[in-house]
Parts: C-alpha cells; structure tokens; sequence
C-alpha cells in the first residue's frame, strides 16, 4: 500500500513539472509589426512604425515605397509623426527604372542609388551620402505584397547646424524595415 502511494506521489510531482515546463515554453512571441522603419544614429536608436494620417490633401502615411510620376526612380521613404517641424524624412531612390530593384544587395552611392535624410533631430537638418561615403541596402524579401531588409550608411551633413546637433557626419546602423509598396495608380 505504501509502494503504491509513493509511485502516485511521483507521478503527481512529475505531472506538476511538466504542466510548470510547459506553461513556461509557451510564453508568446512578440510579433514584429507588419511595418516598420528601424536605426541606430550615432549610436541613438530610432524607430518609425507605419502611422496614417488624414488631412485636407488626403492620406499621408510615415513609410511609403513606391514609383513616382515622370520617371524619376522608385524610392523608400520613411518619417516620423513624433515632432512635425523634424520628421527625420528618410528618402532611398533607385535608378534606372520606376520599379522594385531586381538585385538583393544594393551599394548606394554607385549607379544613381542614393540616400538622403531630411530635418533629421532638427529642422533643416540634411543629410546625403556623398563619394567616398559608403552604404548598402539588403533586400531579404522584394514583393509587391512586402518590401523587407537591412540597411547601413554613412551621409554629411550638407546644411550648417542652428542649434543642437554639430555631428557633420551621421552614421546609420542596424537599420531594418519592413514596407508594403505602394501599387501603381493606387
């Protein structure tokens, strides 16, 4: 009798265990939102989600990809809501063509890619990658249903800072982002 109930304590233990164990292992995993826009700025972490706005002129929305009229590239472009006079306006523009780029790995500044950020911290702040300055953007998916990859760069500052911020050079790490494109005549 006392074989028998040490064998139905050891299974009670067990069993607590286990339902312990695996109430531990099921913890949920935070999903990445389906778009985003994320640096590091010297050394300053930033991040832009996919915010809409509705105004007199329509929709404005902080991520957008997508082809514009005449010929002039396609582009990827990222700003933030968070301070109207300053919003950080990340702007990517692919040549030749008005398409999603063909390669996975883009190096920018070679072949009319370029990068270029606007009223980055403070107003009028610009930002361009100029020779020898380098960078590269790393498509790891390139769809019409979803544009995602990483990016780094290196961009001068090409206005003389008001106030604040005296950093002539902005070095851009860890950048991810993840952008539904924009289809044309949408």
């Amino acid at each position: 009798m006392k074989l028998h109930k040490f064998i139905n304590m050891n299974k009670v233990i067990i069993s607590s265990f286990l339902a312990i164990g695996l109430l531990l292992g099921c913890k949920k995993k935070e999903k990445e939102p389906l778009e985003y826009f994320s640096f590091t700025a010297n050394g300053v972490d930033y991040y832009y989600p996919q915010e809409k706005k509705h105004g007199f002129l329509g929709e404005s929305k902080t991520l957008w990809a997508g082809s514009s009229s005449g010929n002039l590239g396609y582009f990827i472009s990222a700003r933030s809501f968070e301070n109207p006079v300053a919003e950080g306006t990340f702007r990517f523009t692919f040549f030749p063509g008005d398409q999603i780029p063909q390669e996975d790995t883009i190096i920018l500044g070679q072949n009319s890619n370029m990068v270029e950020i606007q009223d980055f911290i403070e107003s009028g702040a610009y930002y361009k990658m100029h020779p020898p300055l380098t960078g590269k953007i790393i498509f790891t998916e390139r769809s019409e249903e979803k544009l995602s990859g990483t990016f780094e760069f290196e961009a001068t500052r090409t206005t003389t800072p008001v106030s604040g911020s005296t950093d002539s050079i902005l070095h851009i790490t860890n950048g991810k982002f993840s952008i539904i494109p924009t289809i044309q005549n949408e």
